[in-house]
């Protein structure tokens, strides 16, 4: 069983009796970000016999993903300081951006870390060509996480 309430009352997943786990892992496709949910499991045998809950255990899912709206995918700028615009991240604290003219982000013209907003402007030129950007959405200290990157690309070319 896994239930956003402690209690299990409502659970988001629970398998029947007679539809038994065939080993000691399960991956769950979905469940909403930025949400504590508990989880537990017990015993069944070939005569349907079901065993005590196990100790109840917790672990909450990452932050969502920030969704990524300027500059936009693709696009050709004359700007080389552009203004970077992203949606806000339910639970996040601050966002780290990081541009690169590598899609790899093995190297990196700005890695900083945004609070209290979702945007952010440089403070010193892009280089012109490509460029890569990538946000992610940070949580508290000893929280779950930060989001998974979401990343893109524009150009810059001379005015």
């Amino acid at each position: 069983q896994v239930d956003n309430n402690n209690d299990f009352t409502s659970p988001e997943i629970e398998l029947a009796v007679g539809s038994p786990i065939t080993n000691s892992t399960y991956t769950v496709a979905y469940l909403p970000p930025n949400t504590t949910y508990y989880w537990r499991v017990n015993a069944e045998n070939i005569d349907n016999d079901v065993s005590a809950w196990s100790v109840v255990r917790t672990f909450r899912t990452p932050l969502a993903a920030p969704v990524l709206n300027e500059p936009v995918s693709g696009s050709t700028t004359t700007t080389y300081r552009p203004i970077f615009d992203w949606d806000d991240v339910d639970g996040a604290i601050s966002y780290t951006i990081q541009v690169s003219t590598v899609n790899t982000f093995a190297t990196t013209v700005v890695n900083v870390t945004v609070t209290g907003d979702s945007t952010w402007a440089p403070v010193a030129n892009l280089p012109m060509g490509t460029v890569y950007w990538r946000v992610r959405a940070n949580s508290a200290a000893g929280g779950n996480g930060p989001s998974p990157w979401t990343t893109d690309s524009f150009i810059v070319v001379a005015p």
